[in-house]
């Protein structure tokens, strides 16, 4: 990603005095800029003074970011231990940001549903992905099935931490028929030894998902949705008492009862043939 379109990391490389100079050019290119606006408006008054600084400057830092993003990249681009030691910004991702984050969720569900038209259905996706991870340190760490990668459709291991994600698709109005899909929510999955040592409840990865789809139907009520889902998601339990005006669909099992007819089709309306004038 590029900012101003005439600035990334690799121009910033070779600036004289890069520690002194980066945060004010960091605030330069991500305050003038389109997503700037966007991300400091959007977040205005969720967090503190000092933990505001702080979110700013990994902003600014992720919006300078090329290729990788881990926080370090986004704290040396931006010069931030020059103002902060490195365990505040590390203290800030454990106790506002993760405090904060259904707040934040919900600021961005509402934007997006901005964009949808008022009446037209709202279409939500859900997957998990496994992120691979090295070390010792990251809560969630494990080893976890995954199908990618294999030709003869064989499960494999990867070890790392798997993730919940959310996505919204808006329409775009000057390209029909295509969509920009939207995050609109992201949970951490662990298995239930683990949520035993940290000592927080067990929620299963369709649990994760059944929350982020709660808090979209709290931030849009009575705005039509339609849940779309792999065939793991889709269970008995995930799908009772659905929020008002929420449509699942989903592969279910061929042994699932129907408990209610679907509604008949609309009827077509025979159009009269056009004479023909000779």
């Amino acid at each position: 990603m590029q900012c101003h379109g005439n600035l990334n990391s690799r121009k910033m490389s070779h600036l004289p005095r890069q520690t002194l100079s980066l945060e004010d050019i960091a605030v330069d290119t991500l305050v003038h800029s389109s997503c700037g606006t966007v991300v400091m408006t959007l977040f205005q008054g969720f967090f503190p003074a000092p933990s505001w600084h702080t979110f700013t400057l990994l902003a600014r830092g992720w919006a300078l970011a090329t290729d990788r993003h881990p926080i370090t990249t986004y704290v040396w681009l931006t010069g931030a231990t020059t103002v902060k030691h490195f365990s505040r910004f590390s203290l800030f991702l454990g106790c506002p940001l993760y405090q904060h984050r259904w707040h934040r969720w919900g600021a961005v569900i509402r934007l997006a549903a901005q964009v949808v038209p008022e009446g037209a259905v709202m279409r939500v996706s859900f997957d998990d992905t496994t992120k691979k991870k090295a070390g010792h340190h990251s809560e969630g760490l494990a080893r976890y099935r995954n199908g990618a990668g294999s030709a003869r459709q064989a499960y494999r291991t990867r070890r790392g931490v798997t993730f919940v994600l959310g996505l919204m698709h808006m329409p775009l109005t000057r390209w029909p028929g295509h969509s920009l899909s939207v995050p609109i929510g992201c949970a951490l999955s662990l298995k239930a030894p683990q949520a035993q040592t940290l000592h927080v409840p067990y929620q299963s990865r369709r649990h994760l998902a059944r929350t982020i789809l709660d808090c979209v139907a709290a931030q849009v009520p009575g705005r039509p949705i339609r849940r779309l889902a792999a065939g793991g998601y889709a269970t008995k339990d995930d799908v009772r008492q659905l929020p008002k005006a929420t449509q699942v669909v989903g592969r279910f099992p061929m042994s699932g009862k129907r408990y209610e007819l679907p509604p008949p089709p609309p009827q077509s309306v025979a159009v009269p043939a056009a004479k023909k004038v000779t």
